[in-house]
């Protein structure tokens, strides 16, 4: 019997279990989905079809991916074709989705901007670096402005002083005790050592340096990167 989204999420979350044949099994199941019911669509109202590609790019682009992040997004695929095969059984009486939370759009548009920022990250087309830097921020400061509405951690930036600059980090996943990083290929490019290209984090470390930037922000009105 073909498992479901929340046993897979299941599977995928016993870390003792994190590995290629877990990740591939579930990459495999929502490539089956896309091809299957292409339609459908996420609560952000993009197609399963169109997030499923953003998704490859993003593998295509990184020698190192994120895996945490991208399970969650085909885990993501597999649970909105189920709730639309759910709803839209001849055995469901409604035919309505059920109404998302604010907070939940929300996350579901930072992951979309967060998207965008690793595609463009590793872009090399760009004759002006500073360009480059400006379309980044445009990516970075919505995720931040919509972060902090709905008090999220995920998709705020985290910086480490590195050399003459900083190394740019975003968080692309919270867990309870620690948050995931992404590295984020800004300005010179510097990687912190400790990280690298992804890392993981204390959680409260994270959420006071988080505190730190926003009072900065209150007091002087402005963001600094």
């Amino acid at each position: 019997m073909r498992k479901t989204g929340k046993e897979l999420r299941s599977e995928y979350s016993d870390a003792s279990k994190k590995i290629s044949s877990v990740y591939a099994r579930i990459q495999k199941r929502a490539e089956e989905l896309v091809k299957q019911q292409p339609e459908v669509k996420l609560a952000d109202d993009c197609t399963i079809a169109d997030y499923y590609e953003t998704y490859e790019l993003y593998l295509q682009a990184n020698d190192r991916p994120d895996y945490d992040f991208t399970t969650t997004a085909f885990l993501r695929i597999i649970d909105a074709v189920e709730e639309y095969n759910r709803v839209n059984s001849p055995h469901v009486q409604t035919t309505m989705f059920p109404k998302d939370s604010e907070e939940e759009h929300a996350r579901a548009r930072i992951m979309e901007l967060m998207r965008g920022l690793f595609i463009l990250s590793n872009r090399d087309d760009y004759s002006d670096t500073s360009d480059k830097m400006k379309d980044q921020d445009k990516l970075m400061d919505e995720m931040r402005d919509i972060a902090r509405k709905h008090s999220l951690l995920l998709g705020r930036e985290i910086k480490f002083q590195t050399a003459d600059s900083y190394a740019h980090y975003v968080i692309t996943q919270v867990d309870e005790n620690e948050v995931t990083v992404q590295w984020v290929n800004y300005c010179d490019g510097w990687q912190d050592d400790r990280l690298g290209v992804t890392g993981k984090l204390p959680r409260e470390y994270v959420e006071g340096h988080i505190r730190h930037e926003d009072h900065i922000h209150q007091v002087f009105g402005k963001n600094y990167r």
